[in-house]
């Protein structure tokens, strides 16, 4: 009886508006008595009834809870969603701590639009509730506010926005003593860093601070970004030791906590820093793993930018250029631009490796023009390098010299040191093809000696074998 869903909902339609609202409310009490014990079960269904029981206290609570609950598993779409109608009803509550209520669901909103890279809905959504937010005169909830305002700025390429907005959000977050809040928005300054020109070892300062800072409370989910965060602005800097070392603890901690994004990141940055420094065979081993266990879209791209730039160094081109190539056609996807102009620097070395001047002058050009806007200091760096490289190739040897000192010039701006290492040691294979033999010799005294203060072995040797090559032996120097 009454098993056909036409007839489900012909009764159901018979009934007055009054008493169907009655009989979910009714329902939605029982479930929650007879599940009292486990409720996270049911929070969808409990959504349900209760918005239609037109008990929008109740209809707000369960779709929080079922925005929280999918966005632990990633299904930030689905949380994003339940959020914006917990909105709807939420204008629909008493007078009294509704506005919290209300910000405090934008907030969430925000978080979850970030995980789907979609940060300009992010300004759309958190600027018109400015004024709420002044009015309610709580730091920490301040804090938390500026700070995704902040952030959202920040991977748009916003660098004046994203520095303001991420300031206000850690001077509220002091006033509050919200130490979890404090060490975001060090992570966000560790990145920003990297991303808007600052020197590299400001970036790494911001990360540690982040660390220690988060150490200290309960919020394992940032501690495993300001881990990553670290990480990277070591990777950047050249300290692969350090980068490591953060990239093991944020694996361990994925361990502990079952975080299968801290597990991706911990492999994603052990890989494509054992694979830069030399250790190959580690490096594409542990960046195949990050890719199996990527969480999102956002992970997988960087997985496979990580295991292309695995496979480029591991003179494996074949397989470097169309993993660069998807994690490039990903990136658009998930709307960053800072991540798609690094994915696409890094193509276009592959497309160099693989004798594809054309297409890595092409890539290489599109990268410098976005690095460019963006203010991306090392973006710029590689794209000159690259470019100079490729114009080597094709024997325009003063265009070379050119691109490379630009090159040189950019990553030493951001104290880039490893590149800057690199730079030199393709800066001398130019100067001997030009004849310039105290250039050759300044710039591979310059290499190994960088080399040997981040202590990276295999480009100690890398920067005497190419002396040898060129009949230009360095002194040696005792390791420091």
């Amino acid at each position: 009886m009454f098993k056909h869903a036409l007839t489900h909902d012909v009764a159901y339609n018979s009934l007055l508006l009054q008493r169907r609202r009655e009989l979910h409310r009714l329902i939605g009490m029982a479930i929650e008595e007879l599940y009292a014990g486990r409720l996270a079960e049911q929070y969808e269904v409990l959504a349900h009834h209760f918005s239609r029981a037109e008990e929008p206290a109740k209809a707000v609570e369960y779709l929080a809870r079922s925005a929280e609950k999918a966005a632990s598993a990633y299904a930030h779409a689905e949380a994003v969603a339940a959020l914006g109608e917990a909105l709807d009803h939420a204008e629909r509550l008493p007078a009294d701590g509704r506005e919290r209520r209300l910000l405090d669901l934008v907030v969430r909103r925000a978080e979850s639009l970030h995980f789907l890279g979609r940060r300009q809905e992010i300004l759309d959504l958190l600027l018109p509730h400015q004024e709420r937010v002044e009015r309610l005169r709580d730091p920490s909830f301040t804090g938390r506010y500026y700070f995704w305002l902040g952030w959202a700025h920040a991977w748009l390429g916003h660098r004046a926005e994203a520095a303001e907005n991420l300031s206000r959000s850690l001077r509220e977050a002091t006033r509050a003593g919200d130490e979890a809040l404090m060490g975001r928005v060090h992570r966000a300054l560790c990145v920003e860093c990297t991303y808007s020109g600052r020197p590299m070892d400001e970036a790494v300062a911001h990360g540690r601070q982040a660390v220690s800072l988060l150490e200290r409370t309960e919020d394992r989910f940032w501690l495993s970004q300001a881990l990553f965060a670290l990480s990277y602005s070591c990777y950047y800097v050249g300290d692969f030791d350090s980068a490591l070392d953060a990239a093991a603890r944020l694996d361990a901690l994925g361990e502990a906590t079952g975080s299968r994004r801290a597990r991706a990141n911990g492999a994603q940055m052990a890989g494509l820093t054992c694979a830069t420094r030399g250790d190959w065979e580690a490096g594409v081993e542990t960046c195949e793993r990050a890719l199996e266990i990527s969480p999102d879209a956002f992970e997988t791209a960087f997985s496979l930018a990580c295991l292309g730039k695995a496979y480029a160094e591991a003179g494996e081109v074949a397989r470097a250029v169309p993993a660069l190539e998807q994690a490039v056609e990903l990136a658009s996807k998930v709307r960053s631009r800072q991540w798609h102009a690094w994915y696409k620097a890094l193509l276009g070395e592959a497309y160099l490796l693989d004798g594809q001047l054309d297409k890595a002058r092409e890539v290489a050009g599109q990268t410098l023009e976005i690095s460019t806007d963006l203010k991306y200091a090392w973006g710029i760096g590689w794209s000159h390098q690259v470019l100079g490289r490729v114009a080597q190739g094709e024997g325009a040897l003063a265009e070379a010299e050119r691109y490379l000192t630009e090159a040189l010039q950019a990553l030493d701006s951001i104290q880039a040191r490893f590149e800057q290492g690199r730079t030199h040691l393709f800066l001398a294979s130019l100067a001997h093809a030009q004849g310039k033999r105290e250039a050759v010799a300044a710039h591979l005294k310059e290499a190994r000696s960088l080399f040997m203060a981040l202590r990276i072995p295999k480009y100690v040797e890398r920067s005497e074998r190419l002396a040898g090559e060129l009949g230009m032996p360095v002194s040696e120097e005792p390791a420091r």
